[in-house]
């Protein structure tokens, strides 16, 4: 009991010791044993009745305690180390009577709190005066204090490691101002309706801006000029020109702030970042500004990640600054989704952009990456003007489908790459035009009024892509009539190949202005027309391989995959298919046979001018089915029977063709014969004899049972087959059993049959009759002696 007491007694006394420490670290900055606190009082009595007494008479560290009134005080001076704290900050109002600023703080570690500063000089010109200032003193804390109707609220200059918690900055010229300082953190401000600005940092490096509301200031909400990692996290900041205004500034972070309202005439953003570096905006509410978010003006390494952006008029802006990242945020219902101009080396992905007149507008940017967006129900998705060198990967442009609207156009681009994206039901859905050198590749294009246009576009390379249920026409803004999938127009020297083409309205169409272009090994599957040349200089073959058609009719008798008959395109125009590919034919070949056990290798053959993507063999027996896969395969079949093989292979565009083939597994396996066990009976009895112990794999056929009576062979058929035996003697049985593939076994049993034993005397009952005859016989014939003698 003793020992837990004195556990406890020392853990109470560590934290004591511990709580002192910190006290004495962060407050204490100044030995004072005396510990003085000075009261100030109004109606006197052993109190000072105004602060300038109280503070001259303090020695540093005192605290000064001021009671509830209005002090009118000249340019109040702080120079050694306080405390000051009133009663209230409305009630207790410090007034600097409009001379000079109302505090001026020149001491480090100086607190002051629960106090209203009012009413400092406000000058024609610029005075740098302030209902707080603190100039040339570190680690000065204000918090709880009002600052109202001052030429700046609250004046911050050259002094490092203050904190500003709880104030509230309202009603002035300027409202917080940070000059020449570091370490200073603002945190649960409100600062609001200053006629220039809500907060406004000039050349400070460190500063944090926490949970603060910031509103309906004249110019600037925050404005930070030449900063470094400045930090600006979970504040309200709405109803101002700008709601966050950055220049020339390093490494500042922007989190998870609401940024709505700013807009004046046409002009004002949320936030504005100018001439900036490393500056992170991420998980920010940026609503109904007139420019939600830009970065101009040479602003590099920027981070725009996770932002919701909506109801803006232009949403995220991007001007003459490059290598920026624009990642992950959402952007609805802005006039205009994302702007970049001159914005090289920027990335923009995996955003969301809906809603908007234009999605996204890249103009003038070059070596820019566009990828994994979805970009949908917007009048223009996106749009890629004067900007080489652009990747677009991997994107969604859905749903733009009002009148002429396009999932994508790009114009004036050359050397770009448009790869893997999937543009579905828009009313166009791709548009290259006056642009050289680009590829257009493996591309979904499906489901729109109008798939792919090729505008004034020259030397560029389309293929591998799916151009699915294109089913509309479209006049374009310039008179030009396009439907259904690809549609060349004045555009020469261009490459298709490997697209497949299935089910548009029209396959691919080319005007007579197109020439030179190389159309060659795609694939036309159903289109209602197929395609349409207006021209005669077009090649639609390499000279060996041309293209697949669907509705062209099996003609291929030389077996090379390659039609007999050219396909006619355009009879007008002499356009021809001169070596159109035909359907794959696949050949399993002809039927096998092979052993139980052993191991068969099959050879499919493939009649084929296109590549072959998958070969597989199915295997059916009846009960399982197994899938093997490659040209040729090897199979070990270990039961007898018939096998039937489906040889499948399926070639580009998802064509397919199937061949059967039965192997026959022989029986190889003999059967096992069992004559039964030896049996003994007597001649002239039948035997029934035995065979069910016999077995085979698969079934015995036949029971033959053999042996030889008196020189000749008896034959029996049968599993259990019957015979009389009615000669004694010990008769050798063989039984064969064959299968029905011919495989056989015998097995032997021995039949004895035994002669009757000879029969014995048997003691039998005499007949009374039979016994008298010789009795009366013996006496008969003396009888008849005696008679003759008388």
């Amino acid at each position: 009991m003793r020992s837990a007491t004195s556990i406890v007694l020392a853990t109470i006394l560590l934290l004591s010791l511990a709580v002192v420490a910190a006290g004495n670290e962060t407050a204490e900055p100044y030995s004072n044993t005396s510990n003085s606190e000075l009261i100030v009082y109004q109606d006197g009595g052993q109190a000072y009745v105004n602060i300038t007494d109280a503070v001259q008479a303090a020695d540093p560290g005192d605290t000064i305690r001021i009671w509830n009134g209005t002090y009118v005080e000249d340019d109040l001076s702080i120079d050694k180390t306080l405390t000051i704290i009133g009663n209230c900050s409305e009630a207790t109002i410090i007034d600097g009577d409009g001379n000079g600023s109302v505090v001026n703080v020149t001491a480090d570690w100086v607190n002051i709190s629960h106090v209203a500063v009012n009413n400092s000089e406000i000058p024609d010109n610029d005075g740098g005066y302030a209902g707080i200032k603190v100039e040339n003193a570190d680690e000065v804390h204000i918090e709880h204090v009002r600052s109202h109707q001052n030429e700046i609220g609250i004046f911050i200059l050259n002094s490092n490691g203050s904190g500003l918690v709880d104030v509230n900055v309202s009603n002035n010229v300027g409202g917080l101002l940070v000059v020449e300082s570091e370490g200073i953190s603002i945190y649960d401000g409100i600062f609001n309706s200053n006629v220039v600005a809500g907060i406004y940092t000039m050349e400070c490096e460190d500063i944090d801006l926490v949970n603060n509301v910031i509103s309906d200031n004249g110019y600037f909400n925050i404005a930070a000029f030449d900063a470094s990692n400045a930090s600006i996290v979970d504040n309200i900041i709405d109803d101002s020109d700008f709601g966050i205004f950055i220049d020339g500034c390093n490494n500042t972070l922007v989190d998870y702030n609401v940024l709505e309202n700013h807009s004046n005439d046409g002009e004002g953003a949320g936030l504005l970042a100018t001439n900036s570096t490393n500056t992170s905006i991420v998980n920010n509410i940026v609503y109904s500004n007139h420019d939600g978010m830009m970065v101009v003006n040479q602003s590099t390494d920027t981070l725009m990640a996770d932002n919701i952006v909506e109801y803006n008029d232009y949403g995220i802006t991007v001007d003459s600054s490059s290598n920026n990242t624009i990642f992950d945020n959402v952007l609805m219902y802005n006039d205009y989704g994302m702007i970049l101009f001159e914005a090289n080396n920027s990335s923009v992905f995996l955003n969301t952009i809906s809603n908007s007149i234009f999605g996204t507008m890249l103009l003038d940017s070059h070596d820019t990456f566009v990828g994994s967006n979805v970009i949908k129900e917007n009048s223009m998705g996106l749009l890629v003007d004067n900007s080489t060198e652009t990747i677009i990967y991997y994107n969604d442009f859905m749903d733009h489908s009002y009148e002429d609207e396009i999932g994508l156009l790009l114009q004036h681009s050359d050397d770009s790459t448009i790869i893997d994206n999937f543009v579905l039901n828009n009313t166009i859905g791709m548009v290259v035009g006056d642009s050289t050198s680009c590829d257009v590749i493996n591309n979904t294009i499906s489901y729109n009024e109008f798939g792919l246009g090729l505008l004034n576009a020259t030397h560029n390379n389309v293929t591998g892509n799916m151009i699915i249920e294109n089913n509309g026409t479209v006049e374009t803004e310039e008179g030009i009539t396009v439907s259904g999938g690809i549609n060349l127009v004045n555009s020469s020297a261009n490459n298709l190949t490997e697209n497949i083409l299935s089910h548009n309205l029209l396959g691919l169409s080319v005007d007579e202005e197109s020439v030179n272009n190389t159309i060659d090994y795609n694939f036309f599957i159903e289109n209602e027309k197929q395609a349409d040349d207006e021209s005669d200089s077009n090649e639609w073959d390499n000279g060996s391989v041309g293209n697949y058609w669907s509705d062209n009719p099996e003609n291929d008798a030389a077996g090379d995959g390659i039609g007999d008959q050219t396909y006619v395109i355009n009879a007008t125009s002499g356009a021809q298919d001169e070596y159109p590919m035909m359907h794959p034919v696949a050949s399993a070949g002809d039927d096998l046979s092979v052993d139980e056990g052993e191991s068969l290798s099959m050879q499919g053959e493939v009649v084929s001018a296109m590549e072959v993507l998958e070969h597989e063999w199915t295997v059916h027996d009846g009960t399982e089915e197994v899938t093997l896969s490659g040209e040729e395969i090897s199979h070990t079949f270990d039961e007898p029977g018939d096998y039937q093989l489906t040889y499948t292979i399926t070639a580009e565009a998802g064509l397919i063709d199937e061949d059967q083939m039965t192997v026959t597994v022989e029986d190889t396996t003999p059967p096992e014969a069992d004559a039964g066990p030896d049996v003994s009976v007597d001649e002239g009895e039948t035997v029934t004899f035995d065979g069910t112990g016999s077995t085979d794999n698969v079934g015995i056929v036949n029971y033959t049972w053999e042996f030889t009576i008196e020189g000749e062979t008896v034959t029996l058929y049968g599993e259990s087959p019957s015979h009389q035996f009615d000669e004694a003697g010990t008769y050798e049985v063989t039984l064969t059993v064959k299968d029905d593939a011919g495989n056989e076994d015998s097995d032997t049993m021995t039949a004895n049959v035994a002669e009757p034993e000879p029969e014995g005397i048997e003691e039998e009952e005499i007949c009374p009759a039979l016994v008298l005859i010789p009795i009366l016989g013996m006496f008969a014939l003396p009888l008849m002696l005696f008679r003759r003698r008388r």
